[in-house]
């Protein structure tokens, strides 16, 4: 990878050792030199919408974009730290990057959600996904296949590793200024105004641990003071544990993953995700039900 890419970052947190020592072990193990790149962690409750995590998320991408366009880099691959490698991914990449065209800001090796429409079909979310970003007109009008193995995807997700050209650094930062959502979203959200190239068969996927955005229960606390500073009550489920996607996905990422946090009281948050959209679906057709009965 050394050999198409300026630099390879990796995000992760200081206190996250045992994500970092195995994505060490793989990049070593494949020969691929790197540099981590301190993750951002946000300790007070700053956003009325967006969780820490996800801020925290957005703006540690954001601040390589910057390091990026800073030191006139001429591009980079970015790895988050719950990556994992395939078999023969070299075979891969070189039949890629021979087809990747030069005008290229974003270059996916791995990611889920809609690459292509027909993947609509891969598991129930996937499929309410595609209907969401259609019905949205949010999907990338340039989606088609440029060449055997490079493609425009429909809506991509997920920037467990991607690469990002000098160009397409100072496109991001111009285009995305306030986190307000999952980064992934608000880049695929711009994507009329981005070349925004996948390979057609990935090469990178997330492994199977627990996502550093989707967490149980928050309290955040003024360490010098004790103040609470804020608590997000949220549903957080595992029935779904043994269920995984074709993109090495667990269905409780899905159900689990924050979408927004509502503020009911000062101090007080509540995190809006999978779990309770469906129990909130559930009452309401109960409700409705009980209503017509009366």
């Amino acid at each position: 990878m050394n050999k198409y890419f300026e630099n390879v970052f990796v995000i992760n947190r200081s206190i996250d050792k045992a994500r970092m020592k195995k994505t060490d072990e793989i990049l070593s193990k494949n020969n691929i030199n790197y540099k981590r790149f301190e993750a951002v962690v946000i300790k007070e409750d700053v956003n009325t919408h967006v969780t820490n995590e996800m801020l925290g998320c957005g703006l540690s991408h954001r601040n390589i974009w910057e390091y990026v366009v800073d030191n006139k880099l001429e591009n980079v691959l970015i790895f988050e730290d719950d990556m994992f490698l395939v078999d023969e991914w070299e075979v891969q990449l070189n039949k890629a990057m021979n087809d990747l065209p030069t005008d290229w800001d974003i270059f996916t090796l791995g990611c889920f959600g809609i690459k292509d429409p027909s993947d609509m079909y891969n598991s129930p979310f996937n499929f309410i996904f595609y209907n969401i970003v259609t019905l949205l007109g949010l999907n990338n009008k340039k989606n088609k296949r440029i060449k055997k193995n490079v493609m425009i995807p429909y809506f991509f997700t997920g920037l467990y590793g991607y690469s990002v050209s000098y160009n397409g650094a100072k496109k991001l930062l111009s285009l995305i200024k306030d986190i307000n959502f999952h980064i992934d979203v608000l880049i695929s959200c711009k994507s009329e105004y981005l070349n925004i190239y996948s390979m057609k068969k990935d090469i990178v996927y997330q492994r199977i641990e627990t996502s550093t955005i989707n967490t149980t229960n928050d309290v955040t606390r003024d360490v010098s003071s004790n103040e609470k500073r804020g608590v997000n009550l949220k549903i957080h489920l595992d029935l779904l544990d043994n269920m995984i996607d074709d993109k090495n996905i667990k269905y409780n990422y899905y159900m689990n993953v924050p979408v927004y946090k509502l503020r009911i009281a000062k101090g007080y948050n509540v995190i809006v995700n999978g779990w309770l959209i469906l129990f909130s679906i559930i009452i309401l057709v109960f409700l409705i039900r009980y209503k017509i009965k009366n």
